[in-house]
């Protein structure tokens, strides 16, 4: 499969190289305004693959806004600076 849409594929793949102690950006959405936000956050771990609940990869992040450890998944989280 060399066609246009398996080439399209690959170049945007996600690559999950999240380490503890990497400083990250997290982007969410505030419901009450309805406005996407960021916030920055320290990876505390990177979540287990144990049960079927977590089969989507995933990581605590402590996150400065807030001050709460909070799960992540890839879709809202970008490195900022690598451990």
């Amino acid at each position: 499969m060399d066609g246009p849409a398996d080439s399209l594929h690959r170049r945007h793949r996600l690559v999950w190289d999240l380490k503890r102690g990497d400083l990250v950006e997290i982007h969410y959405w505030h419901a009450p305004t309805r406005q996407p936000r960021k916030s920055y956050g320290i990876v505390v771990s990177r979540g287990e693959f144990s049960s079927q609940l977590s089969l989507i990869p995933s990581a605590m992040v402590m996150n400065f806004g807030t001050g709460a450890v909070e799960l992540h998944s890839p879709a809202s989280l970008e490195i900022i600076s690598a451990a």
